[in-house]
C-alpha cells in the first residue's frame, strides 16, 4: 500500500507526541470540527474497561466535536485499526477545517458505549494536552479538564503513558 490518507483524531491521538509514538510519519494538516457531534468518554475499552473518547452523534447543530486532521501513510491503517481495537468502527466522514474548507477523513466511532465510564488519568491527560497543543477554545479545554478520572490499576502502564509527556502536568 502506498500513498497517504486523512485521519481525524479527537481523543488521545490529538496529542502529536502520542500519535507519532504510534505513527511516526503522521503530519498535522488542520484543526477541524464535526457539527452535530460531541466528545464523550463513554466508549468502553475492551482492554481495561475504562472510558475512551467517542465522537457521539447528537444531530444537534449547536454541538461540535473538535479534532485534528492528520495525514498518515495508507500502510499505517492496519496497525492503527489494531491499536484502536474492537469497539470502534472506522468510518469516512466530512469535517470542516478552521479555514472553512471541508475534507473527507477517516475516523473511529465507538460502537461499544456505556454511560458512567471513567477514563484513566493518563488517557485524559493525552486528550487534554492535545486540545491545548492545538489551541482549542478555553471552554472546550475546561470541559475536558472537568471529566472525572480513575487511577490506572496497572502503575507500569500509567508511568509509560505519562512518560510520553514528561514536562507537563495535568490540571
Amino acid at each position: 500500500m502506498t500513498g497517504t490518507a486523512l485521519y481525524f483524531a479527537y481523543g488521545s491521538n490529538l496529542s502529536v507526541v502520542r500519535l507519532r509514538a504510534r505513527i511516526p510519519e503522521a503530519r498535522v494538516v488542520s484543526v477541524a470540527r464535526m457539527q452535530g457531534y460531541r466528545l464523550a468518554f463513554h466508549k468502553r475499552s475492551l482492554k481495561d474497561g475504562s472510558g475512551k473518547c467517542n465522537a457521539f452523534c447528537t444531530n444537534r447543530p449547536e454541538d461540535q466535536l473538535l479534532g485534528v486532521v492528520y495525514e498518515i501513510p495508507v500502510a499505517a491503517w492496519p496497525g492503527l485499526d489494531v491499536i484502536e481495537g474492537p469497539g470502534y468502527e472506522r468510518r469516512s466522514l466530512t469535517v470542516e477545517c478552521v479555514s472553512g474548507d471541508t475534507l473527507t477523513v477517516q475516523t473511529y466511532i465507538g460502537i461499544i458505549i456505556e454511560e458512567d465510564l471513567l477514563p484513566m488519568d493518563w488517557y485524559r491527560h493525552h486528550v487534554l494536552l492535545g486540545a491545548r497543543e492545538h489551541g482549542f477554545p478555553p471552554d472546550y479545554v475546561a470541559a475536558i479538564e472537568a471529566v472525572p478520572v480513575q487511577s490506572d490499576p496497572e502503575p507500569a502502564r500509567a508511568a509509560r503513558e505519562f512518560a510520553l509527556h514528561p514536562a507537563t502536568m495535568d490540571s
